[in-house]
């Protein structure tokens, strides 16, 4: 699946009073993006590009999460497949954002507090002892509790289920492991 994500306009942004100038049309799943660099000289051109799902600025994390990839846990990975969730932007695009990696609240109006399931290492097999995304929490930890939450609740599955992940930032060619201490 390849979406497009606007993010929201960002605390600096509208303190600047900036306009959002990409429009997204869920409907027909497209994006709009005004051409001011055309050989005609009208600036009231626009671009339109096809995805198989848009999101405004307005949609939740959980509304981005759920349509691209929350069915990944139950579908795929837990039938012996594997699964890649990438982002890629510009600088400033909301890729952050959207992952769920920043816990700033300079983006958006949530608080964007992390999440603590600090009862999740314990040797219950209870899903219940796994705090709940919270509101701002993007696709990453959405993702991750889907799959202990998963584990948990088929018999016997901290035994049986094996989990081993990768978290890579690749910047300026450079692939960087964000999981190690290194």
């Amino acid at each position: 699946r390849v979406v497009a994500r606007l993010r929201p306009l960002s605390t600096k942004e509208r303190n600047e009073h900036s306009n959002e100038s990409i429009r997204a049309n869920v409907h027909s799943s497209s994006i709009a993006v005004p051409d001011h660099h055309n050989d005609t000289g009208n600036n009231n051109n626009t671009r339109k590009f096809e995805f198989d799902a848009v999101f405004p600025p307005n949609s939740s994390q959980e509304q981005v999460y759920q349509t691209t990839c929350g069915d990944m846990i139950s579908k795929s990975i837990f039938r012996g497949f594997n699964a890649t969730i990438l982002a890629y932007g510009q600088t400033g695009s909301g890729k952050t954002y959207t992952m769920g990696t920043d816990y700033s609240s300079s983006v958006g109006d949530d608080s964007g507090k992390p999440i603590a399931a600090s009862s999740s290492n314990n040797n219950s097999s209870s899903s219940s002892s796994l705090a709940p995304p919270a509101k701002s929490e993007g696709v990453i930890g959405r993702a991750v509790h889907d799959l202990f939450s998963t584990r948990n609740s088929l018999p016997n599955g901290r035994n049986r289920v094996k989990v081993e992940m990768s978290y890579l930032e690749i910047y300026n060619e450079q692939a960087i492991d964000l999981l190690s201490d290194d």
